[in-house]
């Protein structure tokens, strides 16, 4: 599981009341690993799960927070299986590599795109849904869909 999935899990929702009452909640998760060097079915399996829980609630994803500090290699294993988010994706859809800004943090980069997507939150960018990537050397898989919503009073 993704470091922000798990933070979201631990806390319920992050809650921010300088924007109205708004928390960013996370609405699915999930975790998969491939099974030998070459196979990429994982990648395939957690983005083709997220596309379904945005169709399911038809909104677009506005948002990628995909892992990428030029290595290509690491890009290629999401980009090849890119197209399982046909359909949820669109020409307003933008990506997301704060690893161009900061570098590659390691263990701790799932946890700083969190909290980069809690400040865009704040400043009012995240009006449909946003969708964090994670992968590991050791072909560990996660995703996690986020989506900002009114906390309850």
């Amino acid at each position: 599981m993704s470091e922000g999935a798990v933070a979201l899990c631990i806390g319920s929702r992050a809650l921010d009341t300088a924007n109205g009452g708004a928390g960013l909640q996370l609405l699915f998760n999930a975790v998969d690993a491939t099974t030998g060097h070459s196979n990429n079915d994982a990648t395939a399996n957690v983005l083709r799960q997220a596309a379904g829980k945005a169709l399911d609630r038809t909104t677009m994803l506005g948002q990628l927070y995909m892992p990428d500090c030029g290595d290509e290699s690491a890009a290629a294993v999401w980009l090849e299986q890119y197209h399982w988010l046909r359909g949820a994706v669109d020409a307003d859809t933008t990506f997301c590599m704060p690893a161009y800004w900061c570098g590659e943090l390691g263990a701790s980069g799932g946890l700083y795109r969190l909290l980069h997507l809690m400040r865009a939150m704040a400043k009012g960018r995240l009006p449909r849904l946003t969708l964090q990537y994670e992968q590991s050397l050791q072909h560990y898989r996660a995703v996690a869909l986020f989506a900002v919503s009114e906390i309850d009073n």
